[in-house]
């Protein structure tokens, strides 16, 4: 199921209001502890969100690839109910990077996200880069792009 209504009142080169979230582990994380870092994404998620799960798959090993450069968030939007199931979804499938769980979806509504997934590029001030709605085989090519164009690569090295 692909949500089609979006109602998000951010655009290229707003700043994205702060928060602090809570990590299936039960850490604190505080999104203003990522300004400096040169690449942020924000991916909102749900469990029943098919086109979600695939591109979470498709980027592991992304952080790792450009470690220091890139930070990976996944926020999950699935309700109260369902914590106990994403937390063992997230540790049978083994993701390198920071899963945070907004059970009541604060953040999610703090940034009118209403369509899953929503992807959101911030850049090292924590400004909008990109945003992107949805996911089909291939958009993970076109992130990876949007990636590497945002930490300077050169051409030759984008293959």
């Amino acid at each position: 199921m692909i949500w089609l209504i979006l109602i998000l009142s951010l655009g290229k080169g707003d700043k994205v209001p702060s928060f602090t979230g809570t990590t299936v582990n039960g850490e604190e994380f505080v999104l203003d502890s990522l300004k400096g870092t040169p690449v942020v994404i924000l991916d909102f998620w749900a469990l029943f969100c098919k086109p979600c799960i695939k591109q979470m798959e498709k980027m592991k090993g992304m952080p790792e690839k450009y470690k220091g450069k890139l930070v990976y968030i996944a926020i999950n939007e699935d309700g109260p109910m369902s914590q106990r199931r994403v937390k063992s979804f997230v540790k049978i499938k083994k993701f390198d990077f920071t899963i945070l769980i907004d059970p009541d979806r604060s953040i999610g509504n703090e940034y009118n996200v209403s369509s899953l997934p929503t992807t959101i590029i911030l850049d090292d001030s924590l400004r909008v880069r990109d945003i992107h709605i949805g996911f089909k085989p291939g958009d993970e090519k076109w992130l990876e792009e949007k990636i590497k164009e945002y930490l300077g690569v050169p051409e030759e090295d984008k293959e």
